[in-house]
Formats: C-alpha cells, structure tokens, sequence
C-alpha cells in the first residue's frame, strides 16, 4: 500500500510517501494524522485542515514521532528539516493522498504570499502573472537542495549509472557519490545512480574547474565543503576565514601598499588552472544528476559531452549575476524542463545558485531542440523567456567555451591590517 502526504510552504516543499504492507500504513495515517488534527467534529472525528499554522509544539511533536517510527519508516527522516525551516506561526499546507497540479500549486503559492504579506489574493495572482507571464505554461521547475535527499534507485543491485549507462556487476556503486560537488558545501543532495568509476573520473577531470572557480566564495563567506573550511594559498598568498573574518596574507612578490595606505587593488595569481568548459560540464552534470531519471533519454549527446567524447567551439552563453541579498549557504539548483513544443526556447534550463552567485545556463545538445542557441537572437527569446529572473540588474554574459587551461587572477580591493610581528595582512 502507498499514501502520499505533501508539504507545502513559501520556504520549501516535501513530499513523503509511504510504501509499505497495509497494516503498517494504516498504523501510520492512524497515528500521524491527529499531529495535525484543529478539532473534533460532533461525531468525535478529528477534523484536519489543509491550512496549516507552524508551531514549537507541532515540531516538537514531529521529531518525537519520527524517532518513534524512523526505523520502521526510515523515508519519514527527511521530515524534520522541513519544519525547521518554517517560522512559528508560518502557515503551509498539508496535502494527504491529493495530487497536485500546476495550476493548484500556484493557487496555493499565491494564498501563502498573500497570508504571508497581508494582501488581497487576486491582487497577488495579478502580481504573480505579470512577473512570470507565460513561463508558467512553458516549463515545469523543480528544486533541489533545500531538502535532503538520495535520487535515483536504493537497491544497489537494479541500479544503472547515469552518465556510462553501465550497471552491476561491471561497475560498483560503493561510494558516495553527490549530485553537487561535496566540496562546494552541499551536504543534502545525493546520488544513487552515479558508479564509482564515473565518480572517480569527474572528480579528477571536470570538478576541479568548478571547485577552482568558486574557491574564493567558499573561503570569504566560510561554506563548509569537504574537509572543512579552506585556506586559499596562491602564488605569493593566503586567504582564510578566520570565525567570519577574511583574512588575506602576502607571502609572495605581489604590489605592495603605499605607505600609510588603508586600501588598495589586489591582484592575486591562483595556482591551479581552470578549463571554462569544465565548468560549463559540471553544470549541467549536476543538472543531469537531478532529473527524472525518465528524461535522461533526451540528453544521449548532453551525457557524451559531460563525459567529455566531444568538444565544442561555441556554446551558449552562461549568465552570471552577483547579489549579496542572494546569499545562500547551501548550493541550490534549479531545473527547468520544456512542456511544450515550442523549440524557439531551449528544452532544457538550469539555475545553480553558490554563496552570492547565480548562474542561470542552456543544457545543450538536447535531442528536443533543433537549434544551439548560440546566435543573438535565439539568445535574446530565451532570456526575454526567463524573465521572473532576468530583469534583476547585474547580470554577466559569459562565453566558457574555452578548452585550454588557463590561470586566474583574483582582482579584490582589501582592507590592511597589521599582524602583532608588524607584517601587513
């Protein structure tokens, strides 16, 4: 027997189903239910209301029931988190055995904005369809890493790696493997379906592109990627986080400050070379990661790239936009799917979402698009598509389409201190 209950909030959104022998599902609805009960009817029924409110009681309640049925029900672990995110008081819904469609979850989204904000709900729907216009009806979205969660199949035995296709016993699926690089902080997206030796391989090749390029975000806002906090060392530098103080020592033959100066332009030589397609791959390897596994059929040539069979002389321009009021702690990642046939616009979308950057980018190669995106117009449809998005100020355009590895320089203006020895840092 399986039941369905989902969760439904402005701040983030679970579904958890329960699949087990019926005695033992009807033993759960029997006791989870009243968690949520407002009431009893005349009957003594108790009476549940879709709307819910958040409450220390209520979460305290959750936790206690999850320890008491995790172990039986280990799906329900995920639970929790989704409450902590929730203030008191904060309203969400409670969804049990409904399905919910497009356009029954947006009327909810607009009747949580607009208890949330205290406006009228048909000024909210009015608000909601200028921003996103027709996106709505153009592409099915999806999130990932707010809650914690394993993609793809359990039982190691009937698993099939996404990226070689290949499953036991010609390759193992013993490791960890993560949808977003473990390294950039991400600490609830896993994948089952990726087998050790294609694990292995993007961690050696593609990987350290990203991981290179986002390095100086991970250090100054202190994300805790694998290994903890990272100290930056470059040539002639060190960079630390130091209890949410940057610090920035010279070591090296790098521009001195004038004397009696308190400011002044850094330009500090990394060490380790970065591929700029690299990155574009590992994008949209983490995207591949996150998808139905149903729709993987659609991205033969995509996986051929990310594997790295192919290269490619020009791809469509990755836009990168810097916001501090962005600021995310975990690595966030938006897909997004073409559900219509209209292919002036790309099948295929992501948005990955790092400390203070956001980088909004086409999946290429997809076997539903006939066109590359590449020229400006087709560009210009596609980001007049997104434009919920787009029309924040600050966005970069940029081409990684280059192949060959190249070194950085980080250009910062710092702030000048001195150590109790006298050096500057």
């Amino acid at each position: 027997m399986i039941k369905t209950f989902q969760f439904l909030s402005l701040k983030a959104s679970i579904a958890l189903t329960i699949d087990s022998k019926p005695d033992l599902v009807r033993m759960f609805v029997e006791e989870f239910m009243p968690l949520f009960a407002n009431r009893r009817d005349s009957d003594g029924t108790w009476v549940i209301d879709l709307l819910q409110i958040n409450s220390p009681s209520l979460v305290q309640a959750i936790q206690e029931f999850v320890r008491v049925w995790k172990n039986r029900l280990p799906t329900i672990q995920g639970l929790p988190s989704f409450f902590r995110k929730l203030d008191p008081g904060e309203h969400f819904y409670l969804l049990p055995m409904i399905e919910v469609k497009r356009q029954l979850r947006f009327d909810l989204f607009h009747h949580l904005h607009a208890l949330a904000e205290g406006t009228d709900l048909e000024l909210k729907r009015s608000q909601f369809h200028e921003k996103f216009g027709a996106f709505v009806e153009q592409y099915s979205t999806y999130a990932f890493g707010i809650i914690r969660h394993a993609i793809g199949q359990p039982n190691k035995k009937r698993r099939s790696c996404r990226f070689c296709g290949m499953g036991m016993p010609d390759v193992t699926f013993d490791g960890k493997a993560h949808a977003i690089s473990e390294a950039l902080g991400n600490k609830t997206l896993t994948l089952y379906d990726e087998c050790d030796g294609c694990n292995l391989r993007f961690s050696r090749t593609i990987e350290p592109s990203i991981v290179s390029i986002f390095s100086l975000f991970r250090t100054f806002f202190g994300v805790k990627g694998k290994g903890g906090e990272k100290v930056i060392t470059g040539d002639g530098f060190k960079i630390r986080n130091v209890d949410g103080e940057v610090q920035i020592e010279i070591t090296g033959d790098i521009a001195r400050p004038e004397p009696g100066s308190s400011e002044y332009a850094l330009n500090l030589p990394t060490r380790d070379p970065v591929v700029a397609q690299d990155l574009y791959r590992c994008l949209c390897k983490y995207f591949l990661s996150v998808i139905p596994e149903s729709e993987l059929g659609k991205f033969k040539r995509t996986i051929g790239w990310v594997n790295g069979a192919s290269t490619f002389d020009e791809l469509p321009r990755v836009a990168v936009l810097l916001n501090n009021d962005l600021f995310t702690e975990q690595p966030l990642l938006t897909t997004y799917l073409r559900i219509t046939d209209d292919k002036s616009i790309p099948f295929a979308v992501g948005q990955f979402r790092f400390a203070i950057q956001t980088y909004l980018f086409i999946i290429p190669l997809s076997e539903e698009d006939d066109r590359p995106f590449t020229n400006e117009m087709d560009h210009s449809n596609f980001w007049n598509t997104f434009k919920h998005l787009t029309q924040s100020p600050g966005w970069d355009f940029r081409d990684l389409s280059d192949t060959k590895k190249r070194n950085i320089t980080w250009s910062l203006r710092a702030k000048i201190e001195k150590k109790d020895n006298g050096d500057l840092c």
